[in-house]
């Protein structure tokens, strides 16, 4: 896993306009609490999976940085419920995003996640180069292909017209303003602490949990995670990173 280090030249950051796409989420809550200086969009601010609506926000705000981090994302049971729906606004979301970006010349950080890994690894932890190898977990299948999809895009970018933008895959996130009344919503850790709640309240004996539980989880405050997005922002640093304890 590589290491954000502060950029050797000088950084470009000051007087910066900085919007955040996924204002409202768990990641731009946080960021927002740590820099309310950013501009943070919601679904208010337009729908994302419209190419113009997404156009006419880039033009109305003009950014110097994007921060991607909107998408739309939810629990194993809704995934698993809902592949299709979680590919298609993904995909919409993310290439009309990236679009507008490149064709303005905006660099992108770019909000990914540790679930386009591959289900089965040869080495334990995964580096950022397994990011496209391998079938993924078949419980985010959607999901995951649309972020590998998001990180092709930017790559070809890059290749074409040598684009900046960060990468950043993130490991499961917890913490503060996360979902707690709609468990399909809810990610790993919050799903798990609603379903104890609830076991203890009703005095259940067991706890019934998805899957085998032989899967390996690493887990990430959504504080530390939103640290090194500002951090890689702060400093025009330009790569791919996962973001994860190991």
């Amino acid at each position: 896993m590589k290491s954000v280090t502060e950029s050797n030249g000088q950084s470009t950051y000051s007087n910066q306009k900085i919007v955040v796409t996924g204002g409202a989420g768990l990641l731009g809550k946080s960021l927002r609490l740590i820099k309310p200086d950013y501009v943070y969009l919601d679904r208010n601010a337009g729908d994302l999976r419209d190419s113009q609506a997404v156009a006419r926000i880039f033009d109305r705000e003009k950014p110097d940085k994007i921060i991607h981090a909107a998408a739309r994302v939810g629990g194993i049971r809704d995934n698993v419920q809902f592949p299709y729906t979680y590919f298609a606004d993904n995909v919409l979301i993310n290439a009309n995003v990236v679009d507008a970006a490149v064709k303005r010349k905006i660099p992108v950080i770019a909000i990914s996640s540790t679930c386009v890994f591959p289900k089965e690894s040869p080495t334990y932890p995964m580096t950022e180069d397994f990011a496209l190898q391998g079938e993924p977990e078949p419980t985010n299948y959607g999901y995951a292909f649309s972020k590998r999809l998001m990180q092709i895009q930017l790559e070809t970018a890059k290749q074409q017209f040598g684009y900046d933008f960060a990468l950043l895959f993130l490991t499961n996130l917890y913490g503060e303003n996360d979902d707690y009344e709609h468990e399909t919503k809810a990610h790993l850790v919050t799903a798990l602490l609603k379903k104890m709640h609830v076991a203890k309240t009703t005095n259940a004996e067991t706890v019934n949990l998805l899957g085998t539980g032989k899967p390996m989880r690493q887990f990430l405050h959504v504080w530390d995670a939103a640290q090194t997005i500002i951090k890689i922002v702060e400093n025009d640093v330009y790569d791919v990173f996962n973001v994860a304890p190991d």
